[in-house]
C-alpha cells in the first residue's frame, strides 16, 4: 500500500505486478477522487516521487497522469506540478461500506421502506491547495469568543461534578435557556415571546425537518422562493409535500403572484426568508410583508419563517421577522442562537403559536428526549452575561466594514460584467453574472485558478442553473477580497 503524507495528499492503493500497472494507477487515483479522498485542487505527487514510493517506472506514471488529464479528471501546471481537477467533482460521492467491501451485507434488501435522497451536497471548504477559500458567508472564526466559551463550559462541568448530577436535571435547563432566549429575542429582534412558545431544536436543518413533519401532508402544497435553498427544497419534498416555486426580486418573494395561486389552489404554507433572502440577499420589502400577512389570513395557510443571519442585520429597522407582529398569528419562526462559533450555531430554536410548538415538542422527544443539560447551561450563561450580545454588537461593525469595501472592490472591477445590491444583511453578496457567460464554465474556470466558491447545487431554481455566485466576505481578510475578486474579472473579459 503507497502512503504519501508530503503536499497534505494521501494516496491509497495497491500493486498488484501480476496486473497492467498503468491501470491499476489510472484506476486508483480515479477511485479516490470519487469517494472524496483526494479534493478539487489537490497537489499529487511528481512523476519521480510517486514512481519511487510505488517503485515503478516513472514513465509509467507519466502516462498515466497524462491519461487522467485529457480526460479532465488531473489537470497540469508548468513549473507547478499536476492538481486534481474537476472533471470527477460533479460525480464525486460520499464513501460508503459498499465501497470498502462487496461482502459484508447484500445490496438489495427483502422488505419496503421509505426511500429518502441523500443529501450531498455540502457547503464546507474541502482540503486542498486554495490560494483564496469563499465560503457561503459564514462569520469569521477568529472573531469568536472561544475562550469564553470553554471557560463557561469547563465551570458548569466542575459545578455538575460537585452536585453529583451524573444525569439529565429534569429539563431544569433547558427551560432557563428557553427563558434567556424570550429574553434575548424580545430586546435584540422585537419578539414577544413565552417559554411555551419556544421549543429548543439541535441544528436549524433539524429543526426545519421536523416543522415540515408537523404541518405538512403527503401532497401538501407549499410555496418556496425561487431562487431558493437546495436543502430546503429537498427537506419538503422528503415529507412528501408539492413545491410551488414563486419568483424572487430585489424586493423578495412576489406576493401578487402568491394571491394568484392561493386563489387556484389551497396553500398549506409558505417558506420564506425575509431577512436575508438565500441566495438573492433580498430583503423583504414593508408592503410585501403586510400583503403576505393579509394573505395567510384570508387563505389561512402558515407562514414557516427562518432567520439565520439576526445577528449580522445593517439596518435592523428593515430586517425585523415577520414574526415579530404577533407569534400568535400564522408565522413559525426558525433561527439560532448564535452563528459565532459551532457549539451555539448548533443549538437552534422553533417559536410559533403555543398549541403548534407543543406538538413539535412532542416530536422532538420521540427522537431526542434528553438534551445537554451543561451546554444547556453554558449558553443560558452566556446569554445572560452578554457575552453573546457583545461579540454580535462588536462583530456587525467589522462585517459592515467588509460589506462596504466589497462593495467598492465590486463596483471598481466586477460592475462591467454582473449585477449586485448592497445587502441590509447577512455575511454574502449575491453576484448575477451577465447572461452572455456560461455560470458551469465560469465556476471551472474559478477553481482551476485555485480559488473555491460554494458549489452551484446549494441553490435550487426552476431556471436550473441560474447565473449566480455567491461570495462570502467576512472569513477573508481585504487582501484576499480585492484578490479574488480581481481574478474572477479576469476570467470575463
Amino acid at each position: 500500500m503507497a502512503v504519501l503524507r508530503k503536499w497534505n495528499t494521501i494516496l491509497f492503493f495497491e500493486i498488484d505486478r501480476n496486473k497492467i500497472i498503468h491501470d491499476q494507477i489510472v484506476n486508483g487515483i480515479t477511485r479516490q477522487i470519487k469517494s472524496g479522498h483526494l479534493e478539487p485542487g489537490m497537489l499529487l505527487p511528481s512523476y519521480r516521487e510517486l514512481a519511487s514510493l510505488l517503485k515503478v517506472n516513472r514513465h509509467t506514471i507519466a502516462q498515466a497522469y497524462e491519461e487522467l488529464a485529457d480526460k479532465g479528471i488531473l489537470r497540469s501546471e508548468k513549473r507547478k506540478g499536476t492538481f486534481v481537477g474537476e472533471g470527477l467533482f460533479s460525480e464525486r460521492r460520499q464513501f460508503t461500506l459498499s465501497d470498502a467491501t462487496t461482502d459484508l451485507m447484500p445490496p438489495n434488501s427483502n422488505f419496503s421502506y421509505n426511500q429518502f435522497a441523500e443529501q450531498i451536497v455540502s457547503s464546507e471548504i474541502p482540503a486542498g491547495l486554495w490560494k483564496i477559500r469563499v465560503d457561503d458567508g459564514y462569520p469569521d472564526p477568529q472573531l469568536a469568543p472561544t475562550a469564553k466559551f470553554i471557560s463557561a463550559y469547563k465551570r458548569m462541568s466542575l459545578q455538575s461534578a460537585r452536585q453529583k448530577k451524573s444525569e439529565y436535571d429534569g429539563g431544569n435547563s433547558y427551560y432557563l435557556l428557553a427563558r434567556e432566549i424570550c429574553n434575548m429575542l424580545r430586546s435584540r429582534r422585537s419578539l414577544n415571546l413565552r417559554g411555551e412558545n419556544i421549543c429548543i431544536i439541535h441544528s436549524t436543518r433539524m429543526a426545519l425537518y421536523m416543522v415540515a413533519r408537523t404541518i405538512l401532508l403527503p401532497g401538501d402544497n407549499i410555496v418556496v422562493e425561487d431562487p431558493g435553498s437546495s436543502i430546503s427544497w429537498q427537506t419538503f419534498r422528503q415529507v412528501g409535500a408539492k413545491l410551488i416555486p414563486i419568483p424572487v426580486d430585489n424586493d423578495g418573494i412576489c406576493t401578487t403572484k402568491l394571491e394568484e395561486i392561493c386563489k387556484e389552489m389551497k396553500i398549506k404554507a409558505v417558506f420564506i426568508t425575509p431577512g436575508c433572502q438565500y441566495p438573492t440577499t433580498a430583503t423583504l420589502s414593508l408592503q410585501r410583508k403586510k400583503h403576505l400577512q393579509a394573505l395567510s389570513e384570508q387563505y389561512g395557510f402558515a407562514i414557516i419563517e427562518t432567520d439565520h443571519n439576526h445577528e449580522f442585520c445593517y439596518d435592523p429597522g428593515l430586517t425585523l421577522p415577520l414574526a415579530s407582529d404577533g407569534i400568535e398569528r400564522n408565522t413559525i419562526y426558525i433561527s439560532n442562537v448564535s452563528r459565532m462559533m459551532a457549539p451555539l450555531n448548533l443549538m437552534a430554536f422553533v417559536a410559533g403559536p403555543r398549541t403548534f410548538v407543543q406538538s413539535l415538542r412532542g416530536l422532538y422527544n420521540t427522537i431526542y428526549q434528553r438534551g445537554d443539560a451543561i451546554l444547556e447551561q453554558t449558553v443560558t450563561d452566556m446569554i445572560k452575561s452578554d457575552i453573546i450580545g457583545q461579540y454580535a454588537r462588536s462583530s456587525l461593525k467589522i462585517y459592515q466594514h467588509k460589506r462596504d469595501i466589497m462593495k467598492y472592490l465590486l463596483d471598481r472591477h466586477l460592475g462591467k460584467y454582473a449585477n449586485y445590491n448592497l445587502p441590509y444583511a447577512g455575511l454574502a453578496y449575491c453576484i448575477k453574472i451577465d447572461s452572455q457567460y456560461d455560470i458551469n464554465t465560469l465556476r471551472r474556470r474559478i477553481r482551476n485558478n485555485s480559488i473555491w466558491i460554494p458549489p452551484q447545487e446549494l441553490i435550487a431554481s426552476t431556471d436550473g442553473n441560474p447565473n449566480i455566485l455567491r461570495i462570502g466576505f467576512a472569513s477573508l481578510s481585504n487582501q484576499e477580497l480585492e484578490r479574488g475578486i480581481v481574478e474572477i474579472t479576469n476570467l470575463l473579459k
